[in-house]
């Protein structure tokens, strides 16, 4: 399990419901995101590798079992500043990192550091009404395989890509609070949302986009980035929550039936 304990470090921790560190990766500046290499596997030292993101510094690759830095991957701005990415995640097969920024998603080829090979702009001008506006603060791909991209904001909405021609599909808006993280679930037909200062995780059916079909309480009323995840077979959910140094599970099957 990756964890971010601390506002500059990530931990990688093990062990049946108790958290016991191992390893260690630090940055530099304050944390945005994290994430493991999807083929991860123990067996293949090559893979066993993670993402993490920080302010005004590039996106770093790191080594699991040594916590060595493999590669960085960067974004410049107009001022020759580094720019952190607030959202990202690897495509499914790992060959590509997708990174968020202001109006843009920026991808990366995984197997060559350095600068982006594409941008997504989405949203034709700053001034424009159209496309999806704000911060990209959160990413995730559909386990489908149809290429379908998921990108929350900070300003309170949802767009689903199709991460082949960079072409927005749909948006979905009137959150209560910053996207601050979606995922899909293993079947693709849900995808789960959190916002800033908000203690609800939010269950939405894509195949009729824009509909919450249920609601997971935990203590989340905060600005800070609270991480879920759901178990391979999709019918348990864990969260950390802003009060206890624990995780909360939830059983989805259950509640989406209901």
């Amino acid at each position: 399990m990756l964890g971010r304990i601390s506002n500059t470090n990530y931990h990688i921790v093990d062990g049946d419901h108790q958290i016991i560190e191992t390893i260690q990766a630090k940055e530099a500046e304050s944390i945005y995101e994290c994430c493991w290499f999807p083929l991860m596997n123990i067996q293949d030292p090559a893979s066993c590798c993670f993402l993490t993101s920080s302010r005004d510094h590039p996106v770093h690759l790191w080594d699991s079992n040594t916590g060595e830095l493999r590669a960085s991957y960067s974004v410049i701005d107009h001022r020759e500043r580094f720019m952190g990415a607030i959202g990202l995640t690897f495509n499914l097969d790992g060959s590509s990192i997708y990174c968020g920024y202001e109006n843009m998603i920026q991808v990366f080829d995984t197997s060559r550091p350095g600068q982006a090979i594409h941008k997504i702009t989405t949203t034709p001008t700053r001034k424009s009404r159209n496309g999806q506006k704000g911060i990209i603060s959160s990413l995730a791909f559909n386990p489908d395989y149809s290429g379908l991209l998921a990108a929350g904001t900070y300003s309170k909405n949802i767009g689903l890509y199709d991460s082949a021609t960079g072409e927005l599909c749909s948006v979905f808006g009137g959150l209560d609070g910053g996207v601050t993280q979606v995922k899909f679930s293993p079947s693709g037909t849900y995808l789960f949302s959190a916002n800033r200062q908000d203690n609800k995780i939010t269950c939405w059916d894509i195949r009729n986009t824009g509909d919450a079909l249920c609601h997971y309480t935990r203590p989340g009323y905060t600005n800070q980035r609270l991480s879920f995840d759901i178990d391979g077979t999709g019918q348990v959910l864990a969260t950390g929550d802003s009060v206890s140094f624990t995780l909360d599970y939830f059983q989805l099957k259950i509640i989406c039936n209901q």
